[in-house]
Order: C-alpha cells, then structure tokens, then sequence
C-alpha cells in the first residue's frame, strides 16, 4: 500500500498538467513552407542530447535509458514525455562524455534510470542530484515498472522483440498519455487500448478488446499509426532498420503533436512516398544520421510536393563522370554515323505513321539480309536466313509509312502483316526459329524464344491493317497476340515486373525484349511494345463491339508508370544505356548510337500520347547530350 501511495504522489507531482513543466519547453512554430530538418550526432547518445538542444529544453528532469536495448528506451521515451522531462541515452560501459556534459548543464532535480544492470550502466554522475532506478526482471517486467508510475485505464501494447512497431506505438501513447507495455506472441493481454502489430506477433484471441494498429509491414504500421494519431503538421522520419537513433525520436513527437514514420536506407517506401504526398504536409524531422537516414530520403522530403518524387525509389550505382570516355566517344559516333532523332520524333498516330518508319528503302538483299518473293525480309542467323517477327513487322511498317505519304500503294503493309499472321502460334506468340545468345546473361536461347516487342510490333501492324480493310481476321489475330503479351514469364509469357530491380516495385510491370533471370530491361523494345498496346487500346476503343471488353487501357496507363520508375537508370551520364544488364549481370553499360537517337524518338511518341512531364523532362536531356 506505502508503494502504490508512492507511486501515486510521484505521479501527481510529475503529471502533465503540473504548472512547472509548462516552462520546460520552449512553444513551437510549424514552418509555413516545405522544410526539412534533421537531428543527429556522432552516435546515438549525442543525437539525443542534440534533440534535446533542438527542443530549447529548459525543464530539470531526465530519464536514462540504455542506448543499446530498446526495449527499455522505448518505454521511457513515452514515461519521459509523460514528466516533461528530457531523454538522454547511456551505455553498459558508464555514461558517455556527451551525456555527461549535458547533465553538468541541466543539473536535474530528479532523473529516472529505466532499466537494470544488464540494460544500464552504474548511473552515478555528480551532476544527477536524486534518482530513481525504474526497472524488472526483463524487458516485459520493466515495461510494467514504468507504466505503474504513469495514471490512466488504457494502454499501449507494442512487440518487445522488435524495435519499429514500438516507435510507431510511441507518439500515439504519449498523446493519450497511455504507458508503452510489451507483448510477446503468447501475451494474453487484459485492460484496454492499442495493440501494435499484426496476428504473426500476437493473435487476435489474445488481444480481446484492444484495437489493433498493423499494416502489411512495419513501413505501412507506421503509416497506419499516424492515420489513427489524428491531425498534424510535422512528422518525424527516422530508420525502420537501425533502432539508435531513432530512440531519441519521441520528445519530438510529443513537442510537435507529430507521429513518426519509417524509412529504409535506399530511401522511402512506396507506400509512404504516396501517403506523404496525399497528407501534403510541410514540416520534417529526421533524426538519426545519414548513415540511418540517407541523404537520398532527406531529398525526397525536399521534393515531395513534386508529383515525380514517387519515381525516386531506384539510385542508379553509376556516378557522376564514370563513363565520361565512353560517352565522348559514343556521342563522337552518333554524328559520324548521322544519326537524327528528329526522324521518329514526332507526335503519335495509332491509325497514322508509325514512330519514324517512314520508307522501306533499307530492305534490300545483303550479305545480312535476303527478300523473298513477296518482297519480305529474312535475316541471317547462323549461316541460315530467317523469317524475324521484328523484322518482319518494321518492314511492314515502314511499307505503311510509305503509303500514309503516297510513295507506295498499301499491298506490300498488307502482305508482309499477313506473313505475321502466318508465323503465329495458336497461342499467338511468335516463336524464333533459330538460337540467339544473350549478351548480358550468357546463355543461348534455344529456338521457340519469345519477345514482348515482337507481340508489341504485331499489335500495331494488326490494327493498322484492320483500320485500312476491316477485314477481321486482323483482329481475331490481335485477340491471340495481346492474350500472349500480358502472359507473365514465369508462365512461358514475356511480362515481368520491376521486382528484379527492387522488390517494392514488383507489383509494376515491365515487358521483356528478351527474356531473362534476372531482367535485363531493354529499354527501345519496352517502348515500341508500349506503343502497340497503345494502338490496340485505340482500336479497342473504337471498335468495343469487334475487339471485345480487354485491359489494353490499364495495361497501357500501368506500362507507363513503370517506365516513369526506372527512366533514370538508363542515363550514365551523357548519354543512354541500352538497357539495365548493368545492374543485374556483371557488364558494362552499352552506349548505342543509333539506340540514342531511338530512345529520344520513343520518349516524344509516348509523351505525345500521355503528356506526363517526366517523359518529356528525358526527351529534353537527352537531346541536349547529342546537340553539337
């Protein structure tokens, strides 16, 4: 009974609502416009002093907390918020020389020491006037110590078997005042409040009537918890990997009526881009270095209110200068060669020209290249000619650019698009009848290989046959090819994902010119495919009733984001890579001329189709790289 009376009166003299701590801190304003502020030191006990330095802390209470087990500091970042007191981190091995000469300036009235021998070194400091240790027989039984000084009917309950369920629990119990308790997986708890964390950590039958805050993970825990918090203005951001720092978060949040969020190193989920962007909030916190918080993320705060931030999770290895030989000599043989971007760049008609194919006078016979005898190309592969699906339906294509100028009549388009009806499958792929060897992964395809750019290519011969004859066997056809298209590789299908770059982004779409494990991305054939999913979405649309009810529209609208999401790698530097081998194989980028000049033609078409600014902000730059 003397305890809990105790307990009681030290409640009282240290609640919330005591005059004395209204002095402790000094009000704080929320900037008006974006801002992005960050809190550290050289290690995680000078980051905590520096929050507090951040803060103008004025008041004369501390809590110490151990630095190296956050169970405890967590629960006394919630109990320090619950004094107004100040949140200072020690070691096992004594108070460190910063946290001491923050002490020797605050000269604390009273301090609390959360945790035992085992969590906290011998406090003893010439400057700590009295103290309280605060502590159990274990990380779970300390938690309880704590809250048994801190008044109230609810509680927050939070994993003690990891750190970043925990903080998100944090800002939320210090703005109800709740203790910050642990759970294990076979906690059954009793009372009421906030449970944190999904069933995998503790089952929904042993949390009765507390509600649960939980997300996919802990990045979207986070995001849940600060939609429960309520209305704020700044968030606090600190690492979802590394728990030192990010200890020293929960004074701030208290001062700032924020909630804390979580990063990884590479930079911010997805999820909390997006979140961050709706929530269009103008303050940020970070705390923790840039070794816990990278500079990369501080950036994307910078830019959130630019609606492209989203497309920032991906960082190229490539560093400024690396290839800058290479790019002077691949700009040097650009102009050699005459290359011209201008020749494809040119605003986008599905039922019109295609990109820049606008002759067929290229298609003649060569040691490369044999007509048969209707005029269509087969290529040379290993001492044999070949019919090539690509090839086949460039020529087709540029034989149709030819007729929309009245330099041709439209029979060689018709004949060369029925040639690709003829190397069909039933299942509507088109199949290589020769090997091919992989320059990235080292393997040789054996003959059946598949390629998205081929099915793309067909796509728009189809439809632009069917524009010009109604004839629907170039729709039954379409039908066939697109089904093959949206097939995912992993059922015999050239789509992938952007997984294999990072798997946050395995849920956007990519198709494969060549299909390998990993993807090596080819950029030039991704976009011609883009084009002819496009250009059965056209048709679609104006035939609904012939081509039938299909996804060509999201299909389309979806290829595109992924291209905004990975653009960037392909620039080195002055110049375009072929495609991202670079990142997934152990090869050098490929600087391609005449790649160059197509990429270039490619970003106007589909910039003129969708006008998304990033489209269009590459196109610009990479004609700058080749202006003379």
């Amino acid at each position: 009974m003397e305890l809990l009376i105790t307990a009681m009166i030290l409640t009282s003299l240290l609640s919330p609502q005591n005059p004395d701590l209204m002095e402790a801190v000094k009000p704080v304003e929320v900037p008006a416009e974006l801002t992005v502020e960050r809190i550290a030191g050289e290690d995680r006990y000078e980051t905590a002093v520096n929050v507090g330095h951040f803060l103008e802390y004025k008041g004369n209470k501390v809590v110490l907390a151990s630095g190296e087990n956050f169970p405890d500091a967590l629960s006394a970042g919630v109990y320090a918020n619950h004094i107004g007191g100040r949140l200072l981190l020690t070691g096992k091995e004594g108070i460190p020389e910063k946290v001491q000469e923050e002490l020797s300036r605050i000269k604390p009235e009273y301090t609390a020491v959360i945790g035992g021998d085992k969590a906290v070194s011998d406090f003893g400091s010439p400057y700590i006037q009295e103290s309280e240790v605060i502590f159990g027989k274990n990380r779970y039984e300390t938690a309880l110590e704590v809250a048994a000084k801190m008044p109230g009917v609810k509680m927050a309950y939070a994993s003690g078997e990891d750190f970043p369920d925990a903080l998100s629990a944090g800002p939320i119990a210090s703005k109800e005042d709740m203790p910050l308790l642990l759970y294990h997986k076979d906690s059954k708890l009793g009372g009421e409040g906030i449970v944190f964390g999904g069933t995998e950590k503790i089952k929904e039958e042993n949390i009765k009537s507390y509600k649960r805050i939980s997300g996919e993970d802990r990045y979207t825990t986070a995001i849940k918890a600060a939609e429960a918090y309520g209305d704020f203005k700044s968030l606090i951001v600190v690492s979802g990997e590394s728990f030192p720092d990010a200890l020293s978060a929960m004074p701030l949040s208290k001062r700032y009526k924020a909630p804390i969020l979580l990063t990884t190193e590479e930079g911010l989920p997805l999820p909390t881009l997006e979140y961050l962007m709706d929530k269009k909030i103008k303050h940020f916190i970070i705390v923790g270095g840039e070794n816990a918080v990278s500079a990369k993320v501080e950036k994307q705060l910078n830019e959130i209110e630019n609606p492209a931030v989203r497309f920032t999770l991906l960082t190229s290895p490539i560093q400024n200068g690396r290839y800058a030989k290479e790019v002077k000599e691949a700009v040097k043989t650009y102009h050699e060669q005459g290359r011209d971007h201008r020749d494809g760049s040119v605003d986008y008609d599905p039922k019109g020209i295609f990109s820049g194919f606008v002759t067929a006078r290229g298609y003649r016979e060569s040691e490369r290249l044999q007509l048969d005898e209707e005029g269509i190309p087969k290529v040379r592969q290993q001492d044999e000619f070949h019919y090539n699906a690509v090839t086949v339906a460039q020529y087709a294509l540029s034989t149709f650019g030819e007729y929309k100028r009245g330099q041709g009549s439209s029979e060689p388009f018709i004949k060369a698009t029925d040639k690709l009806i003829d190397m069909m499958s039933e299942d509507g792929a088109f199949r290589y009848s020769f090997p091919w060897h992989n320059g990235n992964t080292g393997e040789v395809y054996e003959k059946g290989w598949i390629s998205a750019m081929a099915q793309g290519h067909a796509l728009s011969c189809f439809s632009r046959a069917y524009y010009l004859t109604k004839d629907p066997k170039y729709i039954e056809a379409g039908k066939k090819v697109y089904s093959f298209l949206i097939l995912d590789k992993l059922q015999g299908g050239a789509m992938t994902s952007l997984g294999d770059l990072d798997e946050r982004l395995s849920d956007k779409i990519f198709f494969e010119e060549y299909v390998s494990n990993p993807s090596s991305y080819t950029l030039n054939g991704y976009m011609f495919t883009l084009l002819g999913i496009y250009d059965w979405k056209i048709l679609t649309e104006t035939y609904p009733d012939l081509v039938g009810e299909n996804s060509a529209g999201k299909v389309f609208s979806d290829g595109i984001e992924s291209l905004c999401y990975i653009i960037h790698l392909y620039d080195v530097g002055g110049f375009t890579n072929y495609d991202l081998g670079y990142m997934n194989f152990d090869v050098e980028p490929r600087l391609i001329p005449g790649y160059h000049a197509i990429h270039i033609e490619l970003l106007h078409n589909l910039y003129s189709i969708t006008q998304v600014p990033r489209l269009k902000e590459y196109e610009e730059r990479w004609i700058e790289y080749i202006e003379e």
